[in-house]
């Protein structure tokens, strides 16, 4: 054999040793299954997931149809959403002819072996991949007794093809609802005592003209030339309207007199010019701000319970700008002279 036929050789050899070894690797990289379950109780099935050896958790539709595992600790009486993982992973699974039925579902056992409840049917893994993995909702069941033993049933006992299955694990968690006492502490407003709105209107003109006045429901007009409203029992916090026309040479002055336990630092009359060509209409704040006191209520809702803390409204104080110097002016002048004086 010369050294170029050796070399050959070798190099073949070396090419098949690949070749194993990627296979291997390939093999060897099976994770099996993607996932695990989750609640207040997991109960989890064999050990060992790929490959075809059965490590106590594989199902076939021949034989082992159903499989029995003890619950870590009883699973209390009452309602619980269930979810599931389920798998199936070997070499050459994808070279396999499609199994349909690769699926399988959860009896919950008492004591004394005595079925409480089922949970839903797992959906058919993939064909034609190497590993196939599901994970998901298998519906809510309710036990009327506590739970001891958890049996893993096939869903296809009997079919022609085995379906071999996995189950991974089941998980449980508890959908009751649990009532709960809970303080709610909430700011309560306490409403300002009804306050007395008035408004002035002075004309220099020589026509009469209307104005309006209108706090909530409440509403006064009146017709003249000097003409004064007055709304009393106005409701705290209430935003009052004034109509006047603006056609004419006047002023109008709106005094939101004190209310009774508020403070009234502030407050002056507030005077309105009157300029333009078409009916007007104001709003003016009746009254300061509220006060708030805290209220604590005990009530009985339904877990998971959040107390809320619930602000009371500010209500924004009312501006006042100072007296317009014409309107004092005005007044001086019809003083003494009995003749209005205020051009506007």
């Amino acid at each position: 054999m010369d050294s170029r036929t050796s070399s050959q050789r070798a190099g073949v050899a070396a090419l098949i040793m690949c070749l194993v070894l990627g296979v291997a690797s390939v093999v060897a990289a099976q994770s099996g299954p993607s996932s695990d379950c989750t609640g207040d109780s997991v109960t989890t099935f064999g050990s060992t997931f790929f490959g075809l050896e059965d490590a106590g958790n594989r199902l076939l539709s021949t034989s082992p149809t159903s499989r029995e595992f003890p619950m870590t600790a009883p699973l209390p009486a009452g309602t619980y959403a269930l979810n599931g993982v389920s798998y199936d992973g070997y070499e050459a699974r994808e070279t396999i002819s499609p199994q349909t039925q690769e699926q399988w579902f959860v009896e919950f056992l008492a004591s004394d072996g005595s079925v409480l409840a089922t949970s839903g049917i797992t959906p058919d893994l993939a064909d034609e991949v190497t590993e196939a993995n599901w994970n998901g909702s298998l519906g809510e069941v309710t036990l009327a007794a506590p739970a001891s033993v958890v049996r893993i049933v096939h869903a296809a006992p009997g079919s022609i093809s085995v379906n071999s299955v996995r189950p991974v694990c089941i998980g449980a968690t508890n959908t009751a609802v649990v009532e709960t006492t809970t303080t709610t502490t909430t700011e309560a407003p306490v409403v300002a005592p009804p306050s007395v709105v008035s408004v002035e209107f002075l004309s220099t003109a020589n026509e009469a003209s209307t104005v309006s006045l209108t706090c909530g429901e409440l509403t006064e007009s009146a017709t003249g030339k000097a003409v004064s409203l007055e709304l009393r029992d106005i409701p705290a916090a209430s935003g009052c309207v004034v109509q006047y026309p603006a056609a004419l040479d006047c002023t109008l002055s709106v005094d939101p007199r004190g209310v009774a336990g508020a403070s009234a630092a502030g407050i002056q009359n507030i005077v309105i010019p009157v300029a333009g060509g078409a009916d007007v209409s104001t709003t003016i704040d009746c009254v300061e701000a509220q006060v708030a006191s805290v209220v604590e209520t005990t009530s009985t809702t339904a877990a998971p319970a959040v107390t809320a803390t619930t602000t009371a409204p500010t209500v924004k104080q009312a501006v006042t700008p100072a007296v317009d110097s014409k309107v004092e002016e005005a007044k001086t002048a019809t003083a003494q002279t009995g003749q209005p004086a205020f051009t506007g």
